[in-house]
């Protein structure tokens, strides 16, 4: 994906887990597939993913915990 619908797709999950909505990495990738067919020819998956983390390390693989 070009830099930024990758920083618009950062961006986003980075609102989803500020609301308490972590997104899967499954999600993500759905995301990013979506948002190649509207003009990108580069095909997404897991090797885009793990690049895509190691681009943005603000993201983590953690999962939202109840606050007590």
């Amino acid at each position: 994906l070009p830099p930024v619908a990758e920083q618009q797709l950062c961006d986003w999950v980075i609102g989803r887990q500020l609301v308490g909505h972590p997104v899967s990495r499954s999600v993500i990738i759905t995301k990013a597939q979506e948002v190649a067919l509207l003009g990108c020819d580069e095909s997404v998956g897991e090797g885009w993913y793990r690049r895509f983390k190691e681009r943005f390390p603000v993201l983590t693989g953690r999962t939202a915990q109840a606050l007590s």
